[in-house]
Formats: C-alpha cells, sequence, structure tokens
C-alpha cells in the first residue's frame, strides 16, 4: 500500500498532465445590479436621435455630476435607450475638471444630428476640448480650440450656427463675455455681452424658429441695453423683452406658437405678477395659471401639449404639487405625490418627455412619489418609477449555500428592482425574497445542519411577526428563536448539532441558543462595556473563539475562548477587536490597522494592514485573506486587498465602503456593502468576482453496498491552489478501514481482480497512484488533501475513490467495497 511519501511523485504526475494554465488565468469582476438613477447631481438632459430618419429609437442623454448612471460606468455624460432600457456611456466619454469639477452642464442638438455637450471638463476620449464638444455618434472633436470658462447653456439656431453661454470672456482666443456664436468654423461675439458683474450670469439660452435668440439669467443689461434678466438677439444687436423680470431667469422653452416661456425665481414679469414663470407673447408678458411657489428651473412640451415644469416649489397655482408640476392649458396639478420630501433642499433641474409619452425628470433628490430613487425619476402617466431595475440600500451579510444559491442580507430594500426586505437569495440568474422579510438590519446569516437559515442584526420582526433581531427560516416561513436577544446580534456561528452561538451589543455580549432558549455565556457587565462583540469563530475542536474589546475577560484583553465549560483569555489580544479562522483553522485578527495571527500561545503581530479601516475580513479556500475598506461615503475609493502570505495583492477598487466578504459553494469571491461599482464594472451593492481557472469536482462512477451501506464518497471544499482539498467517505464498514484511492486516470477494474475479497459489483475507477489509510467513526471518514501553491498543479486533474476493507478479529481482509468516484480539477484564485 503506497503511502504519502509518494505525494510529489503524483504532484508531478499532475504537473505533467496540467497544460500550465496559471499563466493564462484571470479574474474578473463580473456585472451586476444598477442604481436608480444616478449617482450624483442631473444638470441637463435632452432626447438624442442618433440616426435622424433611421430605425435607432432616440436616445435620452442625461448630463451632470455623476459617476454611475443606471447600469453603466459613466463620468458625467450616459445615455439611456427607453425600448431596451439599454445604459451606455459615448465613446471614451469626458474627462479632466475645469475649476476642479467635471460636469456637464448644459445639452443640445445640432440641425444636422450631432449632439453638442458645454460644461466643466478638458478632454473627450482624450482629445482636448476645453468645455465644450461635439458627439456625432461615432467620435468627439472639439470647437477650435475650445471655450476659456464653464459652459451653462446651449442652443442651435436654424442656419447651424451653436450659441454657448456661461461663465467665460474668451472662445479659441476671441473675446466674448459670456455668451459666443459658432458659425462652424469660427466663434465670435454676439455684442459686448452683459453687465460687468460678478452676479452677472447667463443661465438659459433658446433658438426662435427664425433664428433670434432668446437668452436669461442675472443680468441687469447687455450690450448696453437695459434687459431685465432676459433679452432678444436677431443676428445683429439686442433688444429687452417689456421691461424684463424681477428675478432670476433659469430656464427658456420656445412655445409651439411663437411664444417665449421663462422660469426662474421672480415674482414679477413686465410688470404683471407672475412667481415662478411667466409667457412673452412677443409684445407682452403675462402669468400662467397663477404661477408657482417658489422658482422653475427645467421646463419641457409633452406630445399632447401639456407643459411639464420642475423646480423646487410645492405648489402650482395654488394647487399641490412638490417639485414637478403640469400645465394642461387651463389648471395647474401636481404628478402623483411629487419628488424628494417636503422640507429637503431637493430640486428638479431637468426634464424631458420620451417619445411614448413618459416624463422624466432629473436633479438632486432621493424619492419620487414615496418610492426610493437617485436623482432621476419617470412618470408613466399614473405612477412614478425609476428608469432602471436597482438595488436600493446596503448589503452587509453574504451566505453562499451548497446548492450555489447564495443569500444576502443588510439594509436593503430591493435588489436589482425585486422587491426584498432586507434578506434575499440568489439562485445564479435572479433574485428572490425569502417571504416578506424582516423589519430592520440583517447583520449575520448562518445554515443549520437541517437546510435551515437564521438571521440576525437589528429588526423587531419576521415575516410581520414578532422577532426580537433573530428569526429562522425553514424555506417557507419565518418564526423566533424563544424571546430573542435584548440588543443588537453581530456576531453567530452554527455548530452542527444545531447549537447557535450569539454576539452582539445586548447585556451578556455572548448567547447560546441550545434549540428551546437562549443561556448566557458571560456574566453580566458591572458597566456597560465600550463595545459589543463583533465576531465570533467556531473553531474545529468546539471551541468558540469571541472578539471585540470584552472587558469581562480581565480588563484589557480583546479576545476570550469558551470550552463549553469557562471562557479564558487570549494574552496579547488586548485590541483585537475581530477574529477569522482559515481552512487550516489558523486563527488571524484585527488590531487597528494591524493583521495579527495566533501562534498556539498569545497574538502576534503579522503585516500592516493594507488601508485605514477594515470593514471585513474573510479567509477564502486557498488558504488567503480578503480584505476590504470599510463603510465610507459614496465616491470614496474603498479598496480590496489580498493577502497569500507575503504581499498584499490589489483585488480592485470599490466606490464604497465594503461590509461583508464571502463566497460561493463554486469558489466565486463576494463582496457586500454601499458601493456602485468595483473599478469600471457597474455592480451595485453586491460584487461576483470569478476565475477563468475555477476548482471543480466532477462526480462519476458508482458506489456499491457492504456491511456499512451504501459506500459514498463527497467533496467538503474545492481544490484550490494553495489551500486544501477536503472529502468525506460514508458507508465505510464499521469494524474495520478505509482506503483513500488518488489517481492520475480514471479506470474501471473489478475490485475482485485486486482484492480477492472484493464484492461482486464493485468496482475501481481510478488508477492506485497514491494510497492512504482512513480510520472511520461511525461509518464515516474525513480526507484532507493540501495542494502546494505551484502554478505547475493549475487544471491538473486528480481522481479519488474509497475502499472500505471489512476486517476479521484477526485483521484479515474478508470484504471489499468501493465508493463512487470524485474527479478533482485544481484551480487558482
Amino acid at each position: 500500500m503506497r503511502s504519502l511519501c509518494f505525494f510529489p511523485i503524483l504532484l508531478a504526475g499532475v504537473a505533467t498532465q496540467s497544460a500550465s494554465l496559471s499563466a493564462q488565468c484571470t479574474n474578473a469582476w463580473l456585472p451586476g445590479s444598477g442604481v436608480a438613477g444616478v449617482d450624483g447631481q442631473i444638470t441637463a438632459m435632452t432626447m438624442w436621435d442618433r440616426d435622424g430618419a433611421g430605425p435607432q429609437p432616440p436616445l435620452l442623454v442625461l448630463g451632470g455630476k455623476f459617476t454611475v448612471a443606471g447600469r453603466a460606468v459613466a463620468a458625467a455624460i450616459a445615455t439611456y435607450e427607453p425600448v431596451t432600457a439599454t445604459w451606455a456611456t459615448l465613446g471614451g466619454g469626458l474627462s479632466g475638471t475645469f475649476n476642479s469639477e467635471l460636469h456637464v452642464r448644459a445639452l443640445a442638438v445640432a440641425p444636422n444630428g450631432d449632439l453638442i455637450v458645454g460644461g466643466n471638463f478638458l478632454f473627450a476620449d482624450g482629445q482636448p476640448v476645453a468645455n465644450i464638444a461635439r458627439w456625432n455618434g461615432v467620435s468627439w472633436s472639439g470647437f477650435g480650440n475650445g471655450i476659456g470658462g464653464v459652459v451653462t447653456a446651449l442652443t442651435c439656431r436654424p442656419n447651424g450656427d451653436i450659441v454657448a453661454a456661461g461663465d467665460f470672456q474668451v472662445a479659441d482666443g476671441v473675446a466674448t463675455n459670456r455668451i459666443a456664436r459658432w458659425s462652424g468654423t469660427t466663434w465670435s461675439a454676439m455684442g459686448t455681452g452683459p453687465n460687468a458683474s460678478i452676479y452677472t450670469a447667463i443661465n438659459a439660452v433658446t433658438s426662435l424658429p427664425n433664428g433670434d435668440v432668446i437668452v436669461g439669467g442675472s443680468f441687469i443689461s447687455i450690450d448696453g441695453v437695459p434687459a431685465n434678466r432676459i433679452a432678444r438677439w436677431d443676428g445683429a444687436a439686442w433688444t429687452p423683452l417689456g421691461s424684463g423680470l424681477s428675478g432670476v431667469a433659469y430656464t427658456l422653452l420656445s412655445a409651439p406658437n411663437g411664444d417665449v416661456l421663462v422660469g426662474g425665481m421672480f415674482i414679477d414679469a413686465g410688470g404683471v405678477a407672475a412667481t415662478g414663470i411667466a409667457r412673452w407673447s412677443g409684445t407682452t408678458w403675462s402669468s400662467i395659471g397663477g404661477g408657482l411657489s417658489n422658482q422653475a428651473t427645467a421646463m419641457a412640451w409633452a406630445p399632447n401639449g401639456d407643459l411639464a415644469v420642475g423646480g423646487a416649489f410645492t405648489q402650482a397655482g395654488g394647487n399641490s404639487a412638490l417639485r414637478a408640476a403640469r400645465w394642461n392649458g387651463t389648471a395647474w396639478s401636481g404628478f402623483g405625490t411629487g419628488l424628494g420630501t417636503f422640507f429637503a433642499p431637493d430640486a428638479v433641474r431637468a426634464v424631458v418627455v420620451l417619445p411614448n409619452g413618459e416624463v422624466v425628470f432629473g436633479g438632486s433628490f432621493a424619492v419620487a412619489g414615496g418610492a426610493t430613487v437617485l436623482n432621476l425619476a419617470s412618470w408613466s402617466g399614473s405612477a412614478w418609477n425609476p428608469l432602471v431595475p436597482a438595488s436600493v440600500g446596503t448589503v452587509e451579510a453574504i451566505l453562499g449555500l451548497p446548492n450555489g444559491d447564495v443569500l444576502v442580507g443588510g439594509t436593503f430594500s430591493q435588489l436589482d428592482g425585486v422587491a426584498a426586505n432586507r434578506i434575499a437569495r440568489w439562485n445564479g440568474s435572479t433574485w428572490a425574497p425569502l417571504g416578506s422579510g424582516v423589519s430592520g438590519t440583517v447583520r449575520k446569516i448562518v445554515r443549520l445542519a437541517n437546510g435551515d437559515i437564521v438571521v440576525a442584526g437589528s429588526f423587531q420582526t419576521a415575516g410581520g411577526a414578532p422577532a426580537n433581531r433573530i428569526a429562522r427560516w425553514d424555506g417557507t416561513t419565518w418564526s423566533p428563536l424563544g424571546s430573542g436577544l435584548a440588543g443588537d446580534v453581530y456576531a453567530l456561528v452554527a455548530k452542527p448539532n444545531g447549537e447557535l452561538f450569539a454576539g452582539g451589543g445586548f447585556p451578556e455580549r455572548v448567547a447560546r441558543w441550545n434549540g428551546l432558549q437562549w443561556q448566557p455565556l458571560l456574566p453580566p457587565f458591572a458597566s456597560a462595556p465600550a463595545y459589543p462583540v463583533a465576531a465570533l469563530e467556531l473553531l474545529s475542536d468546539g471551541v468558540l473563539v469571541a472578539a471585540g474589546s470584552l472587558v469581562n475577560f480581565g480588563g484589557s484583553y480583546g479576545v476570550g475562548r469558551w470550552d463549553g465549560v469557562a471562557w479564558t483569555t487570549d494574552p496579547g489580544s488586548q485590541s483585537v477587536s475581530w477574529v477569522v479562522a482559515d481552512a487550516e483553522g489558523q486563527l488571524f485578527g484585527i488590531s487597528y490597522n494591524s493583521l495579527m495571527r495566533w501562534n498556539g500561545s498569545s497574538w502576534q503581530y503579522l503585516v500592516q494592514l493594507p488601508s485605514s479601516y477594515s470593514g471585513a475580513i474573510t479567509a477564502l479556500p486557498d488558504g488567503s485573506l480578503v480584505v476590504g475598506q470599510g463603510l465610507l461615503p459614496i465616491q470614496q475609493p474603498a479598496p480590496l486587498h489580498r493577502w497569500t502570505g507575503g504581499v498584499w495583492q490589489s483585488m480592485g477598487s470599490l466606490d464604497g465602503g465594503v461590509v461583508a466578504i464571502g463566497f460561493g459553494s463554486n469558489g466565486d469571491l463576494l463582496v457586500g456593502g454601499s458601493f456602485r461599482r468595483v473599478d469600471n464594472t457597474m455592480s451595485a451593492l453586491i460584487a461576483r468576482r470569478t476565475t477563468s481557472c475555477p476548482a471543480s469536482v466532477r462526480v462519476y462512477a458508482s458506489g456499491c453496498t457492504g456491511s456499512g451501506g451504501l459506500a459514498g464518497l463527497a467533496a467538503a471544499s474545492l481544490p484550490w491552489l494553495g489551500g486544501s482539498f477536503r472529502s468525506k467517505a460514508t458507508g465505510l464498514p464499521a469494524q474495520g478501514l478505509g482506503v483513500s484511492v488518488l489517481g492520475l486516470a480514471p479506470t474501471s477494474v473489478p475490485l475482485s481482480t485486486i482484492l480477492s475479497a472484493g464484492l461482486p459489483g464493485c468496482s475501481l475507477a481510478t488508477t492506485a497512484d497514491l494510497l492512504s489509510l482512513l480510520v472511520p467513526v461511525g461509518g464515516e471518514a474525513d480526507f484532507a488533501l493540501a495542494l502546494p501553491a505551484n502554478a505547475a498543479l493549475v487544471g491538473g486533474v486528480l481522481h479519488q475513490q474509497v475502499v472500505g476493507l471489512d476486517l476479521d478479529a484477526g485483521g484479515a481482509i474478508v470484504g471489499a467495497t468501493a465508493s463512487n468516484a470524485l474527479a478533482i480539477t485544481i484551480g487558482l484564485y
């Protein structure tokens, strides 16, 4: 019988067999859920028909200050195709900041169909463009050397001229005071511009059918002509529109009959009472239905002739209209319960109407009709909706299930558009809620031996019934675990016998569920401790390790161990606040910004953490550790790093904090938190990283029946390079031994030709290149095989089978059975 001393020879055979795929192995973040809008302010929107009379549907173009839009990673500009609900960017997009901002402020469509973009930016697809650029559907280009300041408004005249306004004095070297005209080849001034003042601005520009240009803003005169905040350019000179406005103009819109509508922050237009919105007929000013309660900042015409208006108002014509209103030619009305919340400084800054009649509002708001959105919402005619199935909230707990499904918990209300109250299941293609979920944050999820799921956190009900911070899901129904716990739960582990251990901020800090009731494992504190129990680990010998500044462990220890009878403390653990065990049972901890390791007698410093605060740490099956930056404001980089025993390796950067790290049964790395993207891959709240060289186990051949029943062999882990492959044999004889057979190739040889005691129907299904003894306990035996970090092994295949040997009192073999076989492909993270 061969022994493990032949293991190097076997590995050499695997390496020879393997194609040494490690050099070709890649790890990639997979696309995931989108967000319910954009992650920053929307300032401008327009509909753009990219192929004119061609078959392609028009696109909604959004500009503003954002980094992600719907399902796309997009810097300040993005497109949405309503028919297929597809989000995209325009070529390589915009880059470079002007005045410390990357911000698209204005959009317009030229008569030839080109999209014109203005704002704060320096490059388009890497080309210098200086605050104004053109997209022709294929590529970006500039307008000469661009504009030497911020562009805040754009319009295109019927003859193809482009008019840009904003905070600038020069356009391609030509002196232009806040407004300039592009003829197709050169920039030119339009008079001497508005009066000189730091408070002077042109906020809006529109063109009339005859080519005249209307501008609105905060100026008092333009080209020396008195014009209170609104004026007209006829191609040669500026003229006022009556006596103008009493306050600032923010938006302009041409009416089908040639009238001009203006919205802004004023109470008077040409001497006529008109709050927030007014109409110029060409000769006189008039109010529109009693006006608005505050400023209007965006307007658009619907196909039926209705006017859609957005701004910062709460009423229109005396009727309730929270930041969004409709004028039907006779009366004002609101859009449902409106946008944003009543007392928040929310505002609508852009409005467009889709070809199907839906009205889209963009700006800075987080609520639409009571539903959570992200600065963008669509009114269908009867209800508010986001433009993309989105994930809303945070993911703070991850558990991979044996069948490949993944459970996640957190604060979320929906994942990828699926309503789920803080707990949901992913089956590989779709999300589904677990009943009606729970009423508060889920921080931990565990699976019991019978398949039931237990979740814990800070909720009070589960499935609508009382469940104090911890509850059980049996696949159909939620139920409480006794009377629950009297404080938030931050840590949870389960024993194979069904016992649960919970740690958190409740008075006992650690408690055990014995199937009937909760039992405290720590005496009540004499005084409240500074921190709750943050982490629990259950070691292979059954010892429970708890961490989190447990002052009752002697006042200066952060880690304690419960052996089932009493607590002991770990020397050197004063500041260790988090613990995690790897696949080999080695214990690691976090102390401030350091990674610690338990050497068997005390905690020792191992290495400095790669980031100042770690929000989560997990040991992967290959023995490496993954550490993520903790909860941070959205759009701040949150790096993810992996420790392989020698160096920290970057695994990507997220735009929000990491709270949970786990892995699926197929070995995929799973990360949860408050982020929207990983590097340049969109994946809101939960991200999945996969490898092109996965580890796998395939079952083949059939076991046969002996004195211990049907002999079986099942994988307990996947064979990752640098980790250990584990399997469990069952159906072994009560009086006898097991033999693990490892081989390089499958075969099919009757067992009786090798062992005379081999039972009929039993076959050896692998070549016998490495044999090792197993001692069954209750007919079962565990097997472990360490896989060294030798890149030549990646992609190599081992075959395993277990032979059961019945022994008589004298040790003679009187029967032999064989299990099914496993084909084990070695993978690389």
